[in-house]
């Protein structure tokens, strides 16, 4: 039964992951957290039986950091072919540029001639 999953919710609700029963209890009993919905059964210590939580919220907010979003193949030719078309550089260089993963183009500060 302590190994039973919980869900761990962010102050704000938002879901931070999935933590055993055993953790959550914990949490619950230190008072950093608050059960929202009661699982399937209870657990009995020596003195006391406690409600098993299915689902968690902490009582503090915790940042997470944003995820960056990847680039694609396409997101990256199409950024190199507008700089290119921008700067005035022929296909054949933009190809080059590419191909080798470098862009040998001017900084993106000095405007165009």
């Amino acid at each position: 039964m302590v190994n039973y999953p919980v869900l761990v919710l962010n102050q704000n609700y938002e879901p931070l992951t999935v933590c055993r029963a055993r953790r959550a209890i914990v949490l619950v009993y230190q008072g950093k957290a608050e059960m929202l919905e009661n699982g399937v059964g209870f657990i009995r210590s020596a003195r006391e039986t406690l409600p098993l939580p299915s689902v968690i919220r902490l009582e503090f907010l915790i940042k997470r950091p944003r995820r960056k979003k990847k680039m694609t193949r396409y997101e990256i030719f199409n950024r190199v072919t507008t700089l290119a078309r921008h700067y005035g550089v022929d296909r054949r260089r933009q190809l080059e540029a590419l191909a080798g993963g470098l862009v040998d183009l001017p900084d993106a500060s000095v405007p165009p001639r």
